[in-house]
């Protein structure tokens, strides 16, 4: 990943802090097929794809207490509130 944003890096400032929308789309394709990869070889835990999907927030107890102190709102799912 170092060497893909070193390569974005260095292209982008040889064309003068702006690629041609060709060179960029080429770029873009080549990090989201890295990503594709990524994600495959390593997946998230169940655990952080379902609160994300959700739009749940993680972390202990204390800090989602926290939370809805400061937002004045739940940050709990019904299943945590039932407990």
């Amino acid at each position: 990943m170092k060497a893909l944003l070193e390569d974005i890096n260095a292209d982008v400032h040889d064309a003068g802090n702006c690629l041609k929308k060709e060179e960029a789309q080429q770029h873009r394709i080549y990090y989201q097929d890295i990503l594709k990869k990524a994600d495959i070889e390593c997946p998230l835990p169940d655990e952080i794809r379902f609160a994300t999907n959700k739009a749940w927030v993680l972390g202990n107890d204390r800090f989602k207490d926290m939370l809805e102190e400061k937002l004045k709102r739940s940050v709990n799912s019904k299943a945590r509130r039932e407990r």
